[in-house]
């Protein structure tokens, strides 16, 4: 049996599947959000009432559940905040595994702006769930904040990983600069 050798980078490697993974998830997301839009459009839920405002029964497509939407501002921006926040992080990692999948040097300016990027939204998303928390429902939750905690340890992780791509940008510009 041959050596097998694990490309990480370039054309056929695992950044390059971890590209079409998260392409893929960040489909899901979006068809989620436009499923969700559309049948509130056309009228594809059930109305329940409770003492002082509606609710709305989505059945979800391909899962045996459904979603109830408090149909207000609070109900509103409480059910689609995951949505983007989960969307938004699939952005990045498209982008960041964008730049990693091509046959290029792997050192780029953007690389280094897009783990930027992904290191500042994690770092700051425990920050975001408590002003959520607290101009939302004029309270902060530390159960809600809770599950944010992990997206700051990737953060400042993701921080580490910035400087060795910028001192490996550096040293790659040094060296053609002299050849």
């Amino acid at each position: 049996m041959k050596n097998m050798k694990l490309k990480m980078f370039g054309k056929y490697s695992v950044s390059s599947l971890l590209f079409w993974v998260f392409s893929i998830l960040l489909m899901i997301e979006v068809l989620y959000i436009l499923f969700f839009i559309v049948s509130g459009v056309v009228g594809h839920y059930e109305l329940q009432t409770y003492n002082d405002y509606y609710s709305y029964l989505f059945d979800m497509p391909f899962t045996n559940s459904r979603w109830s939407v408090r149909m207000d501002t609070k109900g509103l921006i409480s059910f689609l905040f995951p949505f983007i926040k989960t969307g938004l992080l699939f952005y990045l990692l498209v982008l960041i595994f964008k730049s990693l999948k091509q046959d290029e040097l792997i050192f780029k300016e953007s690389s280094i702006k897009y783990l930027k990027f992904f290191a500042i939204f994690n770092i700051c998303l425990p920050i975001v769930y408590s002003l959520f928390d607290l101009l939302m429902f004029k309270q902060w939750v530390y159960l809600n904040v809770m599950p944010s905690l992990p997206n700051f340890i990737i953060g400042l992780f993701t921080l580490f990983v910035l400087a060795i791509f910028k001192q490996g940008f550096q040293i790659q510009q040094e060296n053609e600069l002299t050849i």
